[in-house]
């Protein structure tokens, strides 16, 4: 995983193509790995991929339920597709509501 995160950085050009490969491969070997299935989510909302994005940020939350980043990027992928209401929702249904609706809005691209 730390490769995947290391190709995302600024330094390398957000390589989008190899993090994502890095991030299957990861899964490949872990497929209960949260880390990448969060990782992996987050790149396919990047790239646009907002279907795959909730598959994967879905895997990582059924992982670990309190995973408040994963249901960020659900309701990121949701915005994205024009379903804010539907985004809402998804805030919602978190006990820590507020504080990730805060790290929503921080979010960029989230609004």
């Amino acid at each position: 995983m730390a490769r995947a995160r290391y190709l995302w950085l600024p330094s390398q050009n957000y390589n989008n193509a190899d993090a994502i490969q890095e991030c299957r491969r990861a899964i490949k070997f872990n497929p209960d790995l949260t880390e990448a299935h969060e990782l992996l989510a987050s790149l396919y909302v990047h790239s646009g991929l907002l279907k795959e994005a909730v598959v994967e940020a879905m895997r990582a939350r059924q992982a670990d339920p309190t995973n408040g980043q994963a249901t960020i990027t659900i309701a990121e992928a949701q915005t994205d597709e024009g379903d804010c209401e539907k985004a809402l929702v998804t805030l919602e249904s978190v006990p820590d509501f507020r504080i990730l609706m805060c790290r929503f809005i921080a979010t960029p691209g989230a609004i």
